[in-house]
């Protein structure tokens, strides 16, 4: 090994550390690596979801959806796997909020029409830059959810069930609509990141409070604070009301 190969090698592992402490200062990409690392191992011992596929509601302009893939780059080339043997997926109308519904929407921060961003925007200002599209594991579904999130897109993706979400819409209406079309085909260990929590500053009855208290009261699962990592918005992990990952007696 000659020594131009050393200094190569030296040089390589301090600019990869330096960008990956770089990296960990954004405290939701550090979320999505941690989490990523976490489900991976829950894959390996059989205690969570069987499959490590990203879903994002509410794209916006692509600056969280980045903050996922940079993680996952990061991620795959320390743990040594193919980044695109991973899939994520985006929902949004990709026109806009729409109207608000009522007083639990309705906070000043947000309009109709806020955050609109074409696909193919998203596409080529941001994400061609950290990820090589053709590639066909980032899947677009465009649409307004009360249209787009149905029983039978539920059906298409139940091959790639979540088991790392963003809820990044806004709205008490449009979070309540995804975690009831989400329902079904979640699986106890599912992470959560509710980007919009703060929003009437944590009163139940207004935004996402009040569309998780709802969806906990029905009973057939709970989603749970989990401090995995302080954010502006708040971490939770779903658990079925059946918990499916018990040790099961054998009969005689």
């Amino acid at each position: 090994m000659t020594i131009f190969t050393v200094l190569r090698y030296i040089i390589g592992d301090f600019l990869f550390n330096l960008r990956y402490k770089l990296f960990l200062k954004d405290k939701l990409r550090k979320f999505y690596f941690r989490a990523l690392n976490r489900q991976t191992v829950m894959v390996k011992i059989g205690l969570g979801p069987p499959f490590i596929n990203y879903y994002e509601f509410g794209v916006g302009w692509g600056s969280t959806l980045k903050k996922f893939i940079t993680a996952l780059k990061i991620f795959c080339n320390i743990n040594k796997k193919d980044l695109y043997s991973y899939h994520i997926f985006g929902f949004d109308s990709y026109e806009g909020l729409p109207e608000k519904e009522g007083p639990k929407d309705d906070s000043k921060e947000w309009s109709k029409g806020s955050y609109s961003y074409s696909i193919s925007e998203i596409e080529q200002k941001v994400l061609k830059r950290v990820i090589n599209l053709k590639r066909n594991t980032i899947h677009f579904i465009k649409g307004f959810y009360e249209d787009s999130l149905t029983t039978e897109l539920r059906n298409e993706l139940s091959e790639y069930p979540p088991s790392i979400i963003t809820i990044d819409c806004d709205y008490y209406s449009s979070t309540k609509i995804v975690l009831e079309w989400l329902r079904p085909m979640l699986y106890s260990g599912t992470l959560f990141y509710f980007d919009d929590m703060w929003s009437f500053h944590g009163h139940p009855n207004y935004g996402q409070p009040a569309a998780i208290r709802e969806f906990n009261e029905i009973g057939e699962g709970q989603l749970i604070p989990f401090p995995l990592l302080g954010l502006n918005g708040q971490v939770f992990i779903y658990s079925r009301k059946e918990f499916e990952f018990t040790s099961k007696e054998k009969k005689l």
